[in-house]
């Protein structure tokens, strides 16, 4: 399996996410952090930037270097806002069930030429 194949491999993440909305992300890490200081858990004063993006749903993860949109969009359509602030985005037309691996070469090539 996949899994099994890439299992020891930590240079690189990829995330693939389905039925993902950021507003719903950072909504709940918003409410999360509003349940922390109503409980008297976190002081008001220590709200910021980090507590919120610690309550996401990608915490943990490394930023996002680039971000490939299919499908000749040019818009992320509420898709990682928050973690895509300083990201490599790429607008591909090609449909997401044609991507090939040339497809993603090249898309990786530019971003090695904009770093």
């Amino acid at each position: 399996s996949l899994m099994e194949a890439t299992r020891k491999h930590s240079k690189c993440v990829l995330n693939i996410c389905f039925a993902y909305t950021g507003c719903y992300d950072i909504g709940c890490a918003v409410k999360a952090v509003a349940g922390e200081v109503e409980r008297g858990e976190v002081d008001p004063s220590e709200v910021d930037g980090r507590l919120v993006r610690d309550r996401l749903l990608t915490h943990g993860m490394p930023p996002v270097d680039l971000l490939l949109r299919t499908s000749g969009e040019k818009r992320l359509s509420d898709f990682l806002p928050w973690q895509c602030g300083g990201a490599h985005l790429a607008f591909i037309d090609t449909l997401w069930p044609e991507l090939s691996l040339w497809d993603l070469a090249q898309v990786i090539l530019e971003y090695q030429d904009t770093r």
